[in-house]
């Protein structure tokens, strides 16, 4: 499910939020060829978490988040 795209110099990454095979919410990034280049460490029991944590990590790096 993916739920927004950051912007990070050219190329476009697009933040996925999935839930693992125990039903756990996680997010990964997908640069714009398809590769996964990231994944959460760490699985989260809400939607809402995993989002937040997504978030964050993205205002942390400094890098614009776009919705899609």
């Amino acid at each position: 499910m993916k739920l927004f795209k950051w912007l990070i110099g050219n190329d476009d990454y697009q933040v996925e939020l999935f839930t693992d095979s125990i039903g756990l919410w996680r997010h990964r990034i997908r640069a714009a060829n398809g590769q996964i280049v990231a994944t959460s460490g760490e699985s989260y029991s809400s939607k809402a978490a995993a989002l937040q944590t997504a978030k964050h990590l993205a205002r942390s790096a400094g890098w614009p988040l776009v919705e899609i």
